[in-house]
């Protein structure tokens, strides 16, 4: 297989206290450079990768941005993080005729987290993971037996984590 295109990793300290991240990747081939073996005793049913295919489940585009922010409130650390990951359309199998292929939608995830350092050893945070509800789905998997199964981010939620350090 062979995969070419650009990944980028972008850190910028905008003031003393907000950080941005910013990463991604553009492919412009991921693709079989030959046909995949079809392994002793498999069923005539599968579906091998031929040369030229596309790789299943590897986007062209893949963008991840994060901002966080620092402040000090009643002389303790308050981080505040806000991040957004976007991944493009692709899908599960080498073409997308083939009968168990199920198209991937491209979809958007932001989550929220504050953090609040109690002390040298406790911080208490308050998080929401998947704010707006996209159902963002990672994989899926289709045979004979069950035609659809996918694999997909939770739906939003929200929670309190405490972490302690001894």
């Amino acid at each position: 297989a062979e995969v070419n295109g650009f990944e980028w990793a972008v850190t910028a300290l905008l003031t003393d206290a907000l950080k941005l991240d910013v990463t991604g990747t553009y492919f412009f081939s991921h693709e079989l450079t030959e046909d995949q073996p079809v392994l002793p005793g498999a069923s005539p049913f599968v579906i091998v990768g031929q040369d030229g295919d596309d790789i299943p489940n590897v986007p062209d585009y893949q963008l991840y941005a994060a901002l966080t922010y620092d402040m000090q409130v009643a002389g303790r650390t308050l981080t505040l993080i806000g991040d957004v990951t976007y991944r493009d359309d692709t899908n599960t199998e080498f073409r997308d005729d083939n009968a168990f292929n199920i198209e991937l939608d491209s979809y958007t995830i932001v989550n929220l987290r504050a953090n609040y350092e109690l002390n040298d050893n406790v911080t208490v945070s308050a998080y929401v993971k998947n704010l707006s509800d996209e159902l963002a789905v990672y994989d899926g998997i289709g045979t004979f037996q069950d035609p659809e199964s996918i694999v997909a981010a939770r739906p939003r939620t929200f929670g309190l984590a405490f972490n302690w350090k001894l």
